[in-house]
C-alpha cells in the first residue's frame, strides 16, 4: 500500500529528475554537451552533485534519459499515425512538421556526433510504425 511518504518521494524524484533534465537543456543550447561539466549542471539546476548521483549515473545518463522521452513522445505521434483512416497522409505531414518544430531534437541532433543517437532511433521508429502503415 502506498503511503504518503512514498507518494512524496515520488514526486520530489520527478521534480528533481525534470529540473536536471531542463538544466542540461538549457546549458545545450549555450555550449555542446562535450563541454558541460557535472559542476555546471548541479549549478545550473540548483542541486548538489549527491543529488544528481542519486537519480543518475553521469551527464550522458541524463542526456539518455532526455532522448528516450524524446523518443517516447514521438512514439504515440507514430501510434496516430499507423491507425488507417483517410487523414493518414495529413497525419504523417503533421508529424515530420512536429519532428523539425521540435528543438530539443535539433539539439540531440548536433549533439549526435559526441553522444546521443537520436536521429538513428527517429529514423527506425519512423519506418517500423509509418512504412508498414503506407
Amino acid at each position: 500500500m502506498e503511503t504518503k511518504t512514498t507518494r512524496k518521494a515520488d514526486r520530489r524524484t520527478i521534480y528533481t529528475k525534470a529540473v536536471i533534465k531542463d538544466a542540461l537543456i538549457e546549458l545545450m543550447r549555450e555550449k555542446p554537451f562535450n563541454r558541460i561539466t557535472v559542476k555546471a549542471l548541479c549549478a545550473k539546476a540548483e542541486i548538489n552533485r549527491g543529488t544528481l548521483y542519486i537519480h543518475y549515473a553521469d551527464i550522458y545518463d541524463v542526456l539518455d534519459e532526455i532522448e528516450n522521452d524524446v523518443l517516447d513522445s514521438l512514439h504515440d505521434d507514430l501510434i496516430q499515425i499507423s491507425t488507417y483512416d483517410e487523414g493518414r497522409l495529413l497525419k504523417t505531414q503533421e508529424f515530420f512538421n512536429t519532428i523539425f518544430d521540435r528543438e530539443i531534437l535539433s539539439l540531440l541532433a548536433v549533439e549526435q556526433a559526441s553522444h546521443t543517437h537520436i536521429v538513428e532511433k527517429t529514423i527506425a521508429a519512423t519506418k517500423g510504425n509509418i512504412l508498414p502503415a503506407l
